[in-house]
């Protein structure tokens, strides 16, 4: 698949690409919500990945445009509040996943998500 990494801690991002680039995905990158966004609008991706807590835009934002200019378009949502979005996700958001998620968290979210 092809999948953009949305995330402003930059280790977590390039940890997060390697990790799909090892198991056979394309994986591109962005530092912020607007970034994002603007990757998403510039090319077709199979997958989104966003943290929650950005600088410039944060995740739940961009999700939301992203259905505007991509409806259907799957997304992940990263977060150290994972608890407090149990039973909910943000709108525009398939999953939400605890951050940092473990390998397998990862790995079921991205073929689940898909």
């Amino acid at each position: 698949m092809r999948i953009l990494v949305v995330e402003d801690e930059p280790n977590l991002r390039d940890t997060l690409t390697e990790i799909l680039e090892a198991d056979g995905h394309s994986a591109d990158s962005a530092s912020n919500g607007a970034e994002g966004l603007e990757k998403v609008r510039a090319g077709a991706f199979d997958l989104v990945i966003t943290d929650l807590k950005m600088p410039v835009m944060c995740g739940d934002a961009m999700a939301i445009e992203i259905e505007k200019v991509a409806p259907g378009q799957p997304v992940i949502m990263l977060t150290g509040h994972a608890d407090a979005l149990l039973g909910r996700n943000p709108r525009g958001v398939k999953m939400v996943l605890s951050k940092p998620p473990t390998l397998e968290s990862l790995r079921h979210a991205v073929s689940t998500a898909a």
